[in-house]
């Protein structure tokens, strides 16, 4: 009993060893693959690794399907931002979704540097002009009132829009990101729409009537642009960067992942009489199969950890009367259940056991053999091993 457990103990440390272990890959900006040209790593998480120039701030590493040309819904997404005080040339970021084996990806790396004065300029200008191009043709001025064209809540959605595309090769430093427009500006557009514009002419000296509607109208529609680059402004104030650089690998393979056969090592009980007031049961050392209802790297956790699991025990077993307990394979007793692994290599088993019992008739002295089901429950150490049967994908 102890030398198992000593087994036990020395194989849990080393799946534990195993499994700490985390890929790393290094991206050659010349060459545009990874590692010289090894496939991506699959199933697993994995760092990427990579040089940059002394002016780059963050790194973005995306992922897409292969001859996916929608850029604008990548699977993944990492990012990388240089520490504010460091002076080294290199990036390292984790990429934490894992890739499908024998398959094919697109990948996008974005470099990114900080804005200069005249570039912010030049984008405050941008976003401005359109947002205020969009609200002047979003409006109409009738002779006694201002009439929307579209609802206050789609020009709102469009205005949003047009801002997000604005800044769509610029990043935030700081992880700040524009939400879009408050509803303070949906607040405003309401009460813009249809909005009488007689009084215009007591709101001006010395202008006709129909010149104090003009003005009204367009104080208006200045009032509602100057609220809405307020709040712009809150946001393009703040440390930007802007795209220095994108390097694009399309249909870049990952590895071939080769089939597992997860090995089970552990100490069972199998219960010969399951009454409370007469428990009697027989254990010891078993080994056998499970086969995962989920795939680890893509299913649910719950999935993904229960298994079928298979086996028979590896010695004699007798039960606390000393009732020697056989089986149907090698004559000891073999078992069928669902176990859950409740830590990465460490698996409980439950389900039903086959045991044979042998009566001898004590006058012909024959032996009958009777087949019984009888619950079982274990615990046990998972291995997988990669046999190289095939190929998943």
């Amino acid at each position: 009993m102890k030398k198992s457990s000593l087994i036990l103990c020395s194989l849990f440390a080393f799946i534990f060893a195993v499994q700490a272990q985390y890929s790393v890959v290094v991206f050659n900006y010349e060459k545009s693959n990874f590692n010289d040209g090894q496939p991506l790593p699959a199933e697993t998480k994995f760092n990427v690794k990579g040089d940059i120039s002394p002016d780059i701030e963050a790194v973005e590493f995306s992922i897409f399907k292969a001859k996916d040309n929608d850029r604008s819904n990548p699977l993944a997404v990492a990012d990388w931002k240089k520490p504010m005080t460091s002076t080294k040339q290199s990036f390292e970021l984790p990429v934490n979704y894992k890739l499908r084996g024998g398959n094919e990806y697109d990948v996008m790396i974005r470099y990114y540097r900080p804005l200069n004065e005249s570039e912010r300029s030049y984008l405050q200008k941008s976003v401005r002009e359109t947002v205020d191009a969009y609200i002047n043709q979003s409006v109409e001025i009738n002779r006694n009132k201002i009439t929307l064209l579209r609802p206050p809540r789609q020009i709102i959605a469009d205005l949003n829009t047009i801002v997000s595309e604005g800044l769509s090769i610029y990043k935030n430093r700081n992880e700040l990101v524009f939400d879009g427009f408050s509803d303070v500006i949906k607040t405003k557009l309401d009460q813009l729409d249809n909005i009488s514009l007689r009084k215009g002419k007591f709101q001006f000296e010395n202008v006709k009537k129909s010149e104090g509607r003009v003005l009204l109208a367009n104080k208006l529609i200045a009032d509602l642009q100057s609220l809405t680059q307020a709040e712009l402004q809150q946001y393009l104030n703040t440390e930007l960067l802007i795209v220095s650089d994108t390097k694009v690998v399309n249909d870049y393979p990952t590895e071939n992942t080769n089939s597992e056969l997860a090995v089970n090592i552990g100490w069972g009980s199998v219960v010969t009489e399951p009454q409370f007031d007469n428990l009697n049961y027989a254990d010891g050392p078993f080994v056998g199969l499970s086969f995962p209802l989920g795939n680890s790297a893509f299913a649910s956790e719950f999935w993904s950890r229960t298994a079928i699991t298979a086996g028979f025990f590896i010695r004699d077993l007798e039960d606390q009367d000393d009732q020697e307990i056989r089986g149907i394979i090698f004559d000891r007793p073999a078992y069928l259940g669902l176990g859950y692994k409740i830590l990465d290599f460490l698996r409980l088993n439950a389900g039903a056991a086959v045991t044979k019992n042998v009566d001898v008739n004590a006058v012909t002295l024959e032996e009958t053999e009777e087949l019984k089901i009888r619950p079982f429950v274990g615990i046990s150490a998972e291995i997988n091993l990669w046999l190289g049967l095939g190929n998943r994908r």
